[in-house]
C-alpha cells in the first residue's frame, strides 16, 4: 500500500539531497527575522521536490515555503514536505539537518521520508506496514524508565519564548537522563524511531516539521500525543510518557 508514493519520495529525497550536499557554498541568507533565517536554497530545494511530485501524483501540496498548492479538504490525501529541516545549522556547517516528504490523509499520516544527506540515512515508514532505516527494517524501541531516557526538544520559532517554557525545560531535565536540542524536529523524531533519543516534545511546531517523523513513529506503534492548534501549528510528545 502506497509503495509507489513511498519510492517516489525517497528518490526525490535522494535526489534533492545530493544537489544540497554539493552547492553547500552556494548558501546566501535572503531573511533574517528573529530567531528564524531563509536561504536560497530552501527554495530551490522546495521547487525540486514538488515539481517531481506533481509530475507522477496529482495530489495537493502543503510545503514549508509556498503554504498550499491545490484544495486540501478535511479528507484529502495530500503531501506535506520540508525541503530543509534545520537551515540554520546547514548554513553554518552543522551536520543535523534533512528533507522531509510526507503523505497524509486529512490529519492522518500514511506515509514518512526523512532524509538525512550529510551522513546518508534513509528513515521511511508506511502506517501499518512498518519502518525502515537504509531499507533494514527498523523495531519499536524498548521503553527505557524516564530515568534514564533521552529527551529531544527545540524552542520553536512560532511560540513565544517565555520563562514559563525555560521553567519546563529545567523541570524535564531533573526526570530524563540528558535533554538534546538538535535544530531539526525533523531529525528528532527519526532518531526516537531508531532509539537514538527515547522521547520528542516540543510546543507550537508546524506540521511539516513532523509530519514524515510522525509517519515514521506511528508505524512502529510508538505513543504519540498531539494537540492541533490553529494554522497548521501542533504540541506534540511522542515516546516516553511525559
Amino acid at each position: 500500500m502506497y509503495s509507489n508514493e513511498l519510492n517516489l519520495a525517497k528518490n526525490i529525497a535522494a535526489n534533492v539531497g545530493d544537489m544540497l550536499k554539493k552547492r553547500r557554498s552556494e548558501v546566501r541568507i535572503e531573511a533574517e527575522e528573529d530567531k528564524d533565517i531563509k536561504i536560497n536554497l530552501d527554495k530551490i530545494a522546495e521547487n525540486s521536490i514538488m515539481q517531481q511530485l506533481v509530475s507522477r501524483f496529482n495530489y495537493p501540496i502543503l510545503s514549508e515555503e509556498t503554504g498550499r498548492i491545490g484544495i486540501i479538504k478535511n479528507d484529502s490525501i495530500f503531501w506535506i514536505i520540508d525541503p530543509l529541516d534545520g537551515t540554520l545549522n546547514y548554513s553554518r556547517g552543522i551536520s543535523l539537518s534533512c528533507i522531509s516528504i510526507a503523505l497524509f490523509k486529512g490529519n492522518v499520516p500514511l506515509v514518512g521520508v526523512i532524509y538525512d544527506f550529510n551522513n546518508d540515512e534513509m528513515f521511511s515508514g508506511v502506517c501499518g506496514v512498518g519502518s525502515w532505516l537504509n531499507d533494514k527494517p527498523l523495531i519499536r524501541p524498548r521503553k527505557r524508565p524516564i530515568g534514564q531516557s533521552v529527551l529531544a526538544t527545540g524552542f520553536s520559532i512560532y511560540g513565544v519564548q517565555s520563562e514559563i517554557q525555560f521553567y519546563r525545560l529545567a523541570e524535564l531535565s531533573k526526570k530524563f537522563k540528558k535533554i538534546r536540542l538538535l535544530g531539526s524536529a525533523a531529525l528528532s523524531l527519526a532518531y526516537v524511531a531508531c532509539g537514538r533519543v527515547d522521547a520528542y516534545s516540543e510546543e507550537y511546531i508546524k506540521i511539516w516539521d513532523i509530519a514524515a517523523g510522525l509517519a515514521i513513529n506511528r508505524a512502529l506503534g510508538i505513543e504519540t500525543d498531539l494537540q492541533f492548534l490553529d494554522d497548521d501549528l501542533i504540541n506534540i510528545s511522542i515516546g516516553v510518557h511525559l
